[in-house]
């Protein structure tokens, strides 16, 4: 009778393994082939319950549960474990990367500090087994539960070990299938960035290559005028005057240039800011090019605590961002720019307000673009709020833009906090 009995325990677990087989080979979703294992392994051990626990991504953690036999409170109590050896059975199982077996859960210290869970539900004996991985990573665990005291017999450790290679090999099929998947994805997403790059590029060469040729021929063509035509002192410094300013554009057209290039290639820098120096050197700089004398600007900081940051991206930002509102001035009333700069532990969010032209609502959302002019009265490359979009992805920030014609302009730019990081 016993071998008739056994005749039939391994018909039944061989139908089992060959229907799993097929759900793997077919594709099924995951969650339901291990239930089908944890279905096959409870019914090859009566008055069983089971369950398979995954271990989150740092393999520190217990993660999400499938134990359709066992009731769901218990099973929304498992995440968030640790992995240790006192972490009841599957977190102790998963720590020590073997066979642990608790006989009765009531006095094992191992599962001490869950006696207040448990003593909700009606489990007493609890076997746990890691499930591995081909290269030795623990995956996850699959615990066998008993209402009883009670101790495994070699048979039935024989069983866990079975169902525990075949939810192995669940489990990594579908890690291998999300890694094949994400895999695909960068490698669109990069296709699709570098098709983006390539048509930057195009255009960023035609458009630097007029943007350069027109303030070189512009002085020329002064240059062979004066040379063939004598000219009054008056006419000269007309001349002059327009050389001067051909010049001043094709140097702010390289320094753009230079900005772009090191926001690309340079490495971050993480230091402390001091957000009053750095925007003071800015209007620094910017006095030397193109600041009117009659220009107001003011600074408020509020801060919780220090902010870090690369200087000199954000150097390049802030000082596209205050150029753009000195350049695009109304002609109406004296300029004013005011600077609100909070900081938290977390992260710092500047705003710059002018009273400048304002841009229109229907432009707002492409004066990010490369080589974008959005006015008539546009002088510049339109490389320059491209070059802070740029360089903000670098630094993971975001920039917010509001604007109304004759009014003014705001830019908000919210920055990361790396203090972390630099210390």
């Amino acid at each position: 009778m016993d071998v008739l009995n056994d005749i039939n325990k391994s018909e039944e677990i061989l139908r089992g393994q060959t229907k799993i087989l097929k759900m793997i080979i077919e594709d099924e979703e995951t969650e339901t082939i291990l239930e089908e294992i944890i279905f096959l392994l409870e019914s090859q051990a009566p008055n069983m319950k089971s369950s398979i626990v995954f271990l989150d991504e740092t393999g520190n953690y217990l993660a999400k549960s499938i134990g359709p036999s066992l009731p769901e409170d218990y099973l929304s109590a498992i995440p968030g474990v640790p992995i240790g050896p006192l972490a009841g059975s599957c977190g102790t199982a998963a720590y020590l990367r073997e066979l642990v077996i608790v006989e009765d859960i009531h006095i094992d210290p191992r599962w001490e500090s869950f006696r207040e869970i448990i003593k909700h539900f009606n489990i007493r004996a609890c076997w746990s087994m890691p499930i591995m991985s081909k290269q030795g990573k623990v995956l996850g665990t699959f615990a066998m539960y008993y209402d009883h005291v009670r101790k495994p017999i070699d048979e039935e450790i024989e069983l866990l070990k079975f169902v525990v290679s075949l939810a192995g090999l669940t489990i990594e099929k579908r890690q291998f299938q999300d890694a094949q998947r994400n895999y695909e994805t960068k490698i669109i997403a990069q296709n699709s960035e570098l098709t983006k790059i390539n048509q930057e590029l195009d255009s960023f060469v035609y458009r630097a290559s007029h943007d350069i040729k027109a303030p070189i021929a512009s002085m020329l063509g002064i240059v062979n005028l004066i040379n063939r035509i004598p000219l009054p002192d008056s006419d000269l410094a007309v001349l002059l005057a327009h050389m001067r300013k051909s010049v001043g554009s094709l140097e702010s057209y390289v320094k753009e240039l230079i900005d772009f290039s090191r926001n690309l290639r340079l490495e971050s820098l993480v230091t402390l800011i001091d957000l009053n120096k750095l925007i003071s050197q800015i209007f620094e700089t910017l006095g030397e090019i193109e600041e009117p004398a009659n220009l107001k600007w003011n600074i408020s900081l509020d801060s919780e605590g220090e902010f870090y940051s690369d200087k000199e991206r954000l150097f390049i930002i802030l000082k596209n961002i205050l150029s753009n509102s000195i350049r695009y001035r109304s002609s109406e009333r004296a300029p004013q720019i005011t600077i609100n700069a909070n900081v938290s532990s977390a992260q710092a969010s500047i705003t710059v307000k002018d009273n400048g032209i304002g841009i229109e609502q229907e432009k707002i959302h492409k004066i990010f673009q490369m080589f974008y002019r959005g006015s008539e009265l546009a002088t510049g490359s339109g490389l320059g709020l491209y070059i802070v979009k740029e360089t903000l992805q670098k630094l993971k920030g975001k920039i917010e833009v509001s604007s109304e014609v004759g009014v003014g302009t705001a830019f908000m730019i919210i920055l990361p906090n790396q203090k972390i990081s630099a210390t």
